[in-house]
């Protein structure tokens, strides 16, 4: 598909304004893949959330190597002052008038975000809803009122997964799956590489790997069970401690939290793996999730164990592409019987993850949402100029009528 056909003088006069959860340098997901494919066409500003304790209501301005601006605001004292929705809307106000974004979508990741955008008259609106409010986050009741507004005020909701998809059609009539994609040839390069990065390079084998956040996701109990039962197991944990104290974390001598690596360079560690892993527990925080890292791992060549995710159950597990586990027994023997694979029998399944592969990426689905964001405007055009040729047409009839 040749993506460019959609830039059309009067699309690419629009800006996009992301309002994110997480900061641009924090991760390498699903929001910085389509984003920056989005800024080949538009003016794309991705806005953080506001950091506090600023000496003054500002907000920095960076650009990425991708050209997405990245919005970080900035404001003074904490965030329990009454005031702080009204400042931070200032400095967007602020934004957009020295930027000039007169004509605009807006793309929210962050429900939270609404309280400070309703007042904005933007072309399109759009909810690319990667999960849904936990119940057992502090926040939950704020979360959940929020998004129900979102869903009010949203053009169209995407969608990063069939579970999360299930539940937000219930919710809006325009939602679209858009699953989450891989960079295929990016994370191929790990079949490729024959050395270690110093800092992984010492471990024994066999090694389980993970990439990602280190948080309230993970099944700490699991793992930790597995690495008593099974010693010489290397475990391998690549990513940011999140809102989980480190005293909370297995400390055993096979476990090794290597912290956050570039995305470039993370080929390079999946490649000395023996074993890929997502060890998530089932709880609210996983129940709608769709990681990225499972595509990312077969791509890279490597046999993935996975917790019973429905998104990776439906359609990893059931192709046989990835190896469902939700015990420690149960890991124990699929780890075990993917270690003993004999070379033709590892050949045959990676024969059928390229085929199963082929054709996703990131160009894909970024192609396909501009497709459908193209037909979206398009309508609203139509139904602005027709709804104003209606009125006029009313108004002439009230004349010859009086």
């Amino acid at each position: 598909m040749d993506n460019t056909t959609f830039f059309t003088d009067d699309f690419t006069k629009r800006d996009i304004v992301c309002f994110a959860q997480q900061g641009w340098n924090f991760t390498s997901h699903r929001p910085q893949h389509l984003l920056k494919r989005f800024a080949r066409g538009f003016r794309v500003f991705y806005v953080e959330s506001p950091t506090f304790h600023a000496n003054s209501d500002r907000y920095d301005i960076t650009l990425t190597d991708d050209q997405v601006i990245v919005v970080a605001p900035h404001l003074q004292d904490d965030d329990t002052r009454p005031d702080v929705t009204t400042r931070w809307r200032e400095l967007l106000i602020r934004l957009f008038n020295e930027e000039k974004i007169v004509s605009y979508i807006f793309w929210y990741y962050s429900p939270q975000a609404l309280r400070v955008s309703t007042h904005f008259t933007p072309d399109l609106v759009i909810y690319d809803c990667m999960d849904r409010p936990a119940e057992h986050d502090q926040h939950f009741a704020e979360l959940t009122d929020c998004e129900h507004e979102l869903f009010n005020f949203a053009d169209a909701v995407f969608t990063s997964g069939k579970k999360v998809y299930e539940a937000a059609r219930k919710l809006h009539e325009n939602t679209f799956l858009f699953p989450n994609s891989i960079d295929r040839d990016h994370f191929a390069t790990a079949r490729t590489f024959k050395f270690d990065p110093p800092d992984q390079a010492a471990f024994e084998r066999p090694r389980f790997g993970y990439i990602g956040e280190i948080d309230h996701r993970i099944d700490f109990e699991l793992l930790a069970a597995v690495a008593r039962k099974r010693p010489r197991w290397q475990f391998i944990l690549i990513g940011a401690v999140i809102n989980i104290h480190s005293s909370k974390l297995p400390n055993f001598r096979n476990f090794h939290y290597l912290g956050t690596k570039r995305y470039e360079d993370l080929p390079h560690y999946i490649s000395g793996w023996d074993v890929a892993m997502i060890p998530f527990a089932h709880n609210e925080y996983t129940r709608f999730i769709n990681p990225t890292k499972t595509g990312e791992y077969l791509a890279a060549g490597k046999p993935v164990i996975s917790a019973p995710i429905t998104d990776v159950i439906r359609p990893y597990g059931i192709s046989g592409l990835v190896s469902i586990a939700g015990t420690v027994n149960e890991f124990i023997k699929v780890a075990e019987e993917l270690l003993a694979q004999q070379e033709d029998e590892r050949q045959r399944w990676l024969d059928k993850v390229d085929t199963y592969l082929t054709g996703q990426s990131w160009n894909k689905t970024w192609g396909e949402m501009m497709g459908l964001i193209g037909t979206m405007l398009s309508k609203k055009t139509l139904q602005h100029q027709f709804g104003e040729e209606d009125a006029l047409h009313e108004g002439k009839h009230d004349l010859v009528d009086a």
